[in-house]
């Protein structure tokens, strides 16, 4: 085991090497070039303050499924190379339900803390409020990975919008006016493995 893992509990990221060395804006408009050739959507370009440039796309694979499986990736170039594993959230929808469910955010190592995750849930969240005849809700379950992790965890989504109950969270598209009792009954169904119909109405 790493000794950085051993003593902090995650392990050191890797780099794969800029395609220049030292050339931050070619790598970024190398990247930019594969997310266009591949059929990519570009999200958002954002340049935090330490140097780093984070580029935020959604895959398409054109296999029949983008409407329904979400995938929003971020690439996180520095001066030390690219970031790898990248930052990636994973998301279905459940048009029953008339929501999408989170199924994973994958931010590991150094790079948890850094702002990726907020900039992938920004736009996932933009696709919810542009879709408002199909999403009422954004939903999911928390992993269960101690109480520290936990913590993070809920400060995460509520910052970014959400109600947190227990394991399972909560966003509720603009102008959905719900009860107490209904949102009760939204977390009540919250269920990955027997989705159902809210049977709730705006």
């Amino acid at each position: 085991m790493d000794i950085f893992e051993e003593l902090f509990g995650f392990k050191r990221d890797k780099f794969i090497p800029l395609q220049k060395k030292n050339d931050v804006e070619f790598e970024l408009q190398a990247r930019l070039k594969e997310i266009q050739e591949e059929g990519h959507q570009l999200l958002e370009i954002e340049r935090n303050n330490v140097g780093e440039i984070v580029i935020i796309y959604r895959q398409y694979f054109y296999d029949g499924d983008d409407d329904d499986l979400i995938n929003i990736e971020a690439i996180v170039i520095t001066k030390d190379g690219v970031r790898v594993p990248y930052p990636i959230m994973h998301v279905i929808r459940r048009e029953k339900d008339r929501s999408l469910y989170i199924v994973d955010i994958k931010v590991l190592g150094e790079s948890i803390n850094k702002g990726y995750g907020s900039l992938m849930m920004k736009h996932l969240l933009d696709i919810a409020k542009k879709d408002k005849e199909r999403v009422m809700f954004v939903t999911g379950n928390m992993s269960s990975e101690g109480d520290e992790h936990r913590q993070r965890q809920i400060h995460f989504y509520k910052k970014c919008g959400f109600i947190c109950h227990e394991e399972k969270i909560l966003w509720i598209n603009d102008g959905i006016e719900l009860s107490t009792e209904q949102i009760s009954d939204v977390f009540s169904r919250i269920v990955l493995a027997d989705p159902q119909v809210f049977g709730i109405r705006e």
